[in-house]
């Protein structure tokens, strides 16, 4: 049965939200002076008008709205509306019934954002997110409380919905209730069937019973609760006393995280998350599995829960107060940047085992010079047992007693081995030549200072594994079953390194780092470049050949059927019956064709580079596509 809305309500609440939170401008005042401390997600754009703008001039606004980009996505839109499939579509026919002009739908221009705040339920004690969403529209707010009007009306005229009028500190808005849908008769089954892309207010798929909406001025607000709207509206014109988001230490922190040009940011704030968990210990009811309950919820129980609290520090993220993922267009280094940041100081657990490089990073000499991509990291192996042991102090002593036996037992066998591997560890991507569906393979390596304890657990325990060793070029690889199931995977030892991949990666490797003369990455201009602009300080960073990874990706889209051939082969050669898995042959889309030449779109796009370090405020993971090379 067709319930075609609450999601097309996203235009009006969060549909021109997620379009606008692509784009922002430079720190100002955004969604966070307005929302309350207790904020646990945030996603925020700052000045919309001008981020487009921004995004316009970028490389990559430049590539995307390009013509031969803009004949692409016609075309990927022409084949969906063929298709009848979608529910972007279905929402766009839903607004369009109700008279609102998709296409000439105002963009923001102002403060554009979404705020997930912690609450406790007085009655339950279960703690709930309650989500509001704001955005300004200047000169255009008219137009756009334009179509809210149509879509609400068109809510009401379908009994999709109950709306009423809500007086909100001193604004009138509106409260909207969704209506409960009814069940579908069974002779409605076939046309259930034949719709089920369409909107369906049944269940779980309802993003919320109720919503509140306001307007203030050019400004436009859509929350969870009346309280929660007129909050905002209390702050937004300057009669609210309180503390809002903007004001924490924290906020400033992780606003301080994000690299310049930030253009759209979403963060995690977990303290408001560490005040519930200690609040409410001991008084959240017991879980009823019966009964769904919120996200949050969860979380709480997990953070109070021993064992979930031992894996937390385990992985070192106890006491980390934020993080952020952030979006930059044109930085010092390059056209684009996302970033994660971590808002913690407290290194402990896994994260203790990644040391620094302390200049920048190279590439080992069985990396090639075609080689299409090099990740890198340093692990302290020789500490894991230590760092594990120092886990164990702070679970409960039943858990310590029943895991430190198979602590010992596992140090004892495997603790020679990882005193001698690493720190470097690498993974190395190939890109074959012609391209075919498997022409893209990755082999990893670490390095192996002394060999005898590997090659002692390999002779005592290797047999049982079906593992065969043999010579090659004075070095030794190991050999799985010709009968196995699944990928070949070959271990190799030589060249002070362990070596894991397909036996031809494994070869090569040791061929290729036994040459003294050959052609190596490390030497290449392009590797180079990117190395200049790594922090020495990072401890994990990754190269991508973009020239290749393109190519590769347009020849993959372009021979869906050569790929299909390949995975059922695959499934075949492991006794498998590729049908019984739903698997069909794919057509190639016509927008496949539009594509622009790859040479274009490497005029606005270099290689990309990931690094990851320290800083005074914590943990930073950094992506960025550089600036072609000239």
């Amino acid at each position: 049965m067709m319930r075609p809305f609450f999601r097309a309500a996203a235009v009006v609440s969060a549909g021109w939200l997620s379009l606008a939170s692509c784009f922002a401008a430079a720190p100002k005042s955004n969604i966070a002076d307005l929302v309350s401390p207790q904020t646990v997600y945030l996603v925020t754009v700052d000045n919309a008008s001008a981020a487009k703008e921004q995004w316009e001039k970028s490389g990559l606004g430049k590539l995307f709205t390009s013509d031969q980009f803009k004949a692409v996505f016609e075309a990927i839109s022409d084949e969906a509306k063929k298709a009848g499939a979608g529910e972007a579509n279905a929402m766009r026919k839903w607004l369009e019934d109700a008279g609102v002009k998709v296409d000439e739908l105002p963009y923001p221009t102002g403060t554009t954002g979404v705020a997930f705040i912690a609450h406790v339920d007085a009655k339950t004690n279960l703690p709930e997110l309650r989500f509001v969403a704001v955005a300004q529209f200047g000169d255009q707010a008219d137009k756009f409380a334009e179509a809210v009007d149509k879509v609400l009306a068109e809510m009401e005229k379908k009994k999709l919905a109950t709306i009423t009028d809500q007086e909100m500190a001193g604004v009138q808005g509106k409260k909207v209730v969704l209506n409960k849908p009814e069940k579908p008769k069974k002779d409605e089954k076939k046309a259930d069937e034949e719709d089920e892309m369409d909107f369906d207010l049944e269940g779980d798929s309802r993003p919320f019973e109720e919503g509140f909406y306001a307007r203030s001025g050019e400004t436009f607000i859509f929350g969870a609760t009346a309280d929660t709207v007129e909050s905002v509206l209390d702050h937004l014109t300057g009669k609210a006393k309180g503390d809002t988001l903007s004001s924490t230490a924290t906020y400033e922190l992780a606003r301080r995280q994000q690299p310049p040009n930030t253009i759209a940011s979403l963060t995690w704030y977990i303290e408001p998350i560490s005040a519930m968990v200690k609040d409410l210990k001991g008084k959240l009811p017991e879980r009823n599995w019966e009964k769904p309950e919120s996200s949050l919820a969860g979380m709480v129980r997990s953070f109070q829960d021993e064992t979930g609290s031992v894996a937390y520090a385990a992985l070192g993220i106890m006491g980390t107060k934020a993080v952020t993922a952030s979006v930059a267009l044109e930085t010092e280094t390059a056209v684009a940047e996302a970033r994660l940041s971590m808002l913690t100081t407290n290194r402990k657990g896994l994260l203790t085992l990644l040391e620094p490089f302390g200049s920048a990073p190279e590439a080992p000499a069985f990396a090639g010079a075609d080689a299409a991509g090099l990740a890198t990291f340093k692990v302290k192996f020789n500490k894991i047992f230590d760092t594990a042991r120092e886990t164990l102090k702070s679970m409960p002593a039943e858990s310590r007693q029943q895991l430190e036996p198979t602590i010992m037992q596992a140090e004892s066998f495997a603790g020679p081995v990882l005193a001698n591997l690493g720190p470097e560890v690498y993974l190395v991507t190939n890109i074959d030549q012609p391209l075919g569906p498997d022409s893209s393979h990755i082999f990893g390596a670490a390095k192996l200072s002394d060999a005898t304890p590997l090659v002692n657990l390999l002779t005592a325990f290797g047999a049982q594994a079906g593992l065969k060793p043999r010579e090659f070029e004075g070095h030794t690889i190991y050999d799985p079953p010709q009968q196995a199931f699944g990928p070949q995977i070959s271990l190799g030892i030589g060249l002070g390194y362990l070596f894991v991949g397909s036996t031809k990666d494994v070869e090569n490797a040791l061929r290729t780092g036994g040459r003294t003369d050959g052609p190596r990455l490390n030497t290449e201009a392009r590797f180079k470049a990117a190395g200049k602009v790594t922090n020495p300080e990072s401890f994990a960073f990754g190269y991508t050949d973009m020239a290749q990874t393109i190519k590769q990706q347009y020849w993959l889209l372009q021979n869906p059927d050569l790929v299909f051939e390949s995975q059922t082969r695959r499934f075949r050669d492991m006794g498998m019956d590729p049908e019984s898995f739903g698997m069909k042959k794919p057509e190639k889309p016509k927008w496949v064709e539009k594509l622009p030449p790859v040479e274009t779109v490497l005029q606005y796009v270099g290689d990309a580079v990931l690094d990851s370090y320290w800083n005074e405020d914590g943990l930073q993971v950094r992506f960025r596509y550089l600036r072609p090379a000239k």
